[in-house]
């Protein structure tokens, strides 16, 4: 019985994709190569501005909430999401702008065209690292970042506290597939222009997801018979 299970098992894992196991994911060091694509959150004079962007070059054409209306509270925490699905290549973000704890109607957009060099698309492809930056550069401290998490693990609180703070995420697995990034981000104060303070989540080291061979439709009969002639064989000897 135990052969019969293990080549079910066996089988099983065959007839799709297989993404690698995802270990543990946490605080890495500044990996020092260029970001791919990203997603950014920025103060906007009177309410904020969400936007996806492709760094070649940084081209924020696809943009939520352009105006600033509905306007940013102060002091209030609103709920982000930011997804890169690496089976569509496709990268999301959502503000939950009227904090009723759901992405709505008007508070999501997502894009799957990008002019990264070498990449026609980031289709079958995941990305080994993320980088989260706040930026305060010259000015006080004006916003947070809280209940941050990544793919379900719990992340420290990222604080700027007036400066430009960069921090690098990874996965012991090697490579984040699919990535879902939620917190809560929270303005304290005006912004001093429409940059600061301004927050991004950019992806990192594009690789291919691995995937394992799908069988030959002619093999599968094969397969059937096998698992067959197993289970015939673990009737007969508890005959």
């Amino acid at each position: 019985m135990n052969a019969l299970k293990a080549f079910a098992g066996a089988l099983a894992l065959t007839a799709g994709v297989h993404l690698p196991a995802q270990g543990a994911i946490g605080v890495t060091a500044n990996p020092l190569t260029p970001s791919d694509i990203g997603a950014r959150i920025r103060w906007g004079g009177s309410g904020f501005e969400a936007a996806l962007f492709d760094n070649d070059p940084q081209d924020f054409s696809t943009t939520l909430n352009p105006v600033g209306t509905p306007a940013w509270v102060l002091g209030t925490p609103y709920a982000f999401q930011v997804t890169f699905d690496g089976s569509t290549g496709v990268l999301g973000l959502s503000v939950d702008f009227n904090n009723d704890s759901t992405f709505g109607a008007g508070e999501s957009i997502s894009r799957s065209a990008f002019s990264s060099p070498g990449l026609a698309s980031y289709q079958g492809y995941s990305f080994r690292y993320l980088q989260i930056s706040g930026n305060e550069s010259g000015s006080s401290a004006r916003s947070n970042l809280s209940a941050l998490s990544i793919n379900g693990f719990s992340q420290a609180d990222v604080v700027p506290n007036g400066s430009l703070l960069d921090v690098y995420y990874g996965d012991s697995g090697n490579l984040l597939t699919p990535i879902t990034i939620g917190g809560t981000l929270t303005f304290t104060s005006p912004g001093t222009s429409f940059e600061r303070p301004s927050w991004n989540v950019r992806f990192i080291s594009p690789d291919q997801i691995p995937v394992t061979p799908v069988p030959e439709p002619g093999s599968l009969p094969l397969v059937a018979l096998g698992l067959l002639g197993l289970a015939v064989a673990y009737r007969r000897k508890r005959a």
